[in-house]
């Protein structure tokens, strides 16, 4: 997926798996991890989103973010 999309960076709340975080090191892209809670502070800079990649996923699909400060 990083390939194919071009994804600069994720943010998420899990672990990755062993192929995931291979994937992250070859594409040399940044995994940020929001701590529980954080969720309301970091949804106030969200100024759009857009549905990626896996939208039958729902909540679990790859989302682009335009974010403001």
């Amino acid at each position: 997926v990083l390939a194919e999309t071009g994804l600069f960076a994720m943010v998420g709340k899990a672990e990755r798996g062993p192929a995931a975080i291979a994937s992250i090191v070859r594409h040399k892209t940044p995994y940020l991890a929001a701590v529980g809670g954080a969720a309301y502070l970091i949804s106030k800079s969200i100024k759009a989103a857009r549905i990626v990649a896996f939208e039958d996923l729902g909540m679990e699909a790859i989302y682009e973010f335009e974010v403001q400060d």
